[in-house]
């Protein structure tokens, strides 16, 4: 057996299996059918997954949004490992890990979010390095943003929205108070999340 991008899986046969599709028609062979005319719904997922595939190349390097209970609004890294027919992207995770896949055996890994346990770093007891591979929606990926440069939060507001690395995410937060230190010392912030009721100073 072998895997294809539909998701479905392709049985191996052997060539005496196979024949050409002969049509019978106004009683007598005819030649081979025509396969019907490909409708826009299905033209339209082809065009889609081209898409996908020249967005976002293999090994890319990415963010993804988490949706899950506890994880919302939270941005996780990974790589593009494949592309998922029409408009997903099989993400293999730097800081999430499958918890279960050492236990469950290597038939288990490739399992989708839905049908295995998963974890961020640091919210239970890791007991798998396996790192989690599962397919996610284009529209919760996004590439990774350029690196930071020195200083840059000289430029910080209240309001003004920042992400916090916490769990081995990035989590979304919004500034919600300001001290400005004397003497040279840097500038104190308290940001709080978006999503939950949690506040982090820094």
């Amino acid at each position: 057996v072998r895997p294809r991008a539909g998701g479905s899986e392709a049985v191996e046969v052997g060539l005496e299996a196979v024949r050409p599709g002969w049509m019978w028609a106004g009683s007598r062979w005819t030649g081979l059918w025509v396969p019907k005319v490909r409708n826009r719904r299905q033209e339209e997922r082809d065009a889609t997954f081209r898409q996908v595939q020249a967005a976002w190349p293999l090994e890319a390097a990415v963010e993804v949004m988490q949706t899950d209970p506890g994880m919302a609004g939270s941005w996780y890294e990974g790589e593009v490992l494949e592309h998922e027919y029409p408009d997903k992207l099989v993400i293999k995770y730097l800081e999430l890990h499958d918890l279960e896949a050492e236990e469950a055996g290597p038939q288990e890994l490739g399992k989708t979010r839905g049908e295995t346990h998963f974890e961020a770093p640091g919210l239970v007891q890791q007991t798998s390095k396996t790192r989690m591979v599962t397919p996610e929606p284009v529209k919760h990926v996004r590439p990774r943003p350029p690196p930071v440069e020195d200083g840059w939060d000289a430029s910080l507001r209240l309001g003004d929205a920042v992400d916090l690395r916490f769990d081995g995410g990035w989590w979304e937060m919004e500034l919600v108070r300001l001290e400005e230190a004397a003497g040279g010392a840097p500038r104190r912030y308290t940001i709080k999340s978006v999503h939950f009721d949690v506040q982090h100073c820094v």
